[in-house]
């Protein structure tokens, strides 16, 4: 938990305890306002997740070709000219 929302909660326990409504409604307003504020950058990341997997999906992906594929001495063997099994 972040340390606003902890110090909010510990204000919020305190005012309520000692009868200080005003304050307690104050406190709960700037968690919710905190709330809010990491909901809507949750949000703001998700969608850019899914943009970012939809444009990944568009291109297809090109499979892996090792560099030895066309090489001469992997065909042939380093000492002998016969092909490799």
């Amino acid at each position: 938990m972040s340390i606003l929302l902890k110090t909010s909660f510990l204000c919020i326990s305190t005012l309520a305890l000692s009868g200080c409504l005003a304050l307690t409604l104050a406190g709960g307003a700037v968690g919710m306002g905190d709330s809010f504020y990491k909901d809507h950058k949750i949000n703001k990341l998700e969608k850019k997740i899914e943009a970012l997997e939809k444009a990944n999906e568009i291109k297809k992906p090109k499979p892996y070709v090792p560099s030895h594929v066309d090489m001469e001495t992997w065909k042939k063997g380093l000492y002998n000219g016969e092909p490799k099994k």
